[in-house]
């Protein structure tokens, strides 16, 4: 009975750490693609800046930015995971679509990309701040 029993542990162990492994590069792989498109949108929001637009309207309109962006992605990825689905392509590994995990993904991406957008906008007005106080 012992030895089931560890068999039986040691088995999910290995299961909670792929589980936690994975999250871990989910979450990586948020918050690079979030700051990689902040920074790919820098002249935007510099031309925001001059023509007199605050660091709270800027972040706003990030955020709105990023809800379309992270919407119509986690739509198109459910309609592709609906449709492989429907055709059995995974029947040995996924037998169903379950809302709740594409609930779950989407609050968690939505939770890491809000926050790190919000950090690295705060960062970037620091940064515009110390330059403008340097340039006075």
């Amino acid at each position: 009975m012992k030895e089931r029993i560890d068999y039986v542990l040691e088995d999910q162990f290995i299961v909670i750490i792929i589980l936690i492994v994975t999250i871990s590069f989910i979450g990586m792989s948020t918050i690079g693609i979030t700051s990689a498109w902040i920074d790919s949108r820098r002249d935007e929001i510099f031309a925001r800046y001059l023509v007199g637009a605050r660091f709270k309207d800027i972040q706003w309109w990030l955020l709105r930015e990023y809800l379309i962006v992270l919407t119509g992605s986690f739509t198109i990825g459910a309609i592709c995971a609906l449709l492989l689905v429907s055709v059995n392509a995974f029947d040995k590994v996924v037998t169903v679509f379950d809302g709740r995990g594409l609930m779950t993904s989407l609050a968690f991406c939505l939770t890491i990309g809000t926050s790190t957008l919000i950090i690295a906008s705060w960062f970037s007005q620091i940064k515009k701040g110390i330059i403008r106080k340097g340039a006075s």
